[in-house]
């Protein structure tokens, strides 16, 4: 199932979801985040989201 696919039937379901691109990074690039700034930021993303909900 794609990402798109995947985060549309979870919406259809009131998961509050907020699918992100990153694009030209590495898989699992979070894991960088202490040399990455794009993985710091989906890693700030992801926290606020968490905060959120």
């Amino acid at each position: 199932m794609s990402r798109s696919r995947l985060a549309a039937r979870a919406a259809e379901q009131d998961v509050p979801v907020q699918l992100q691109v990153w694009p030209q990074v590495p898989h699992v690039f979070q894991g960088f985040a202490a040399l990455l700034d794009e993985a710091d930021a989906a890693l700030q993303a992801a926290a606020a989201f968490t905060r959120a909900h």
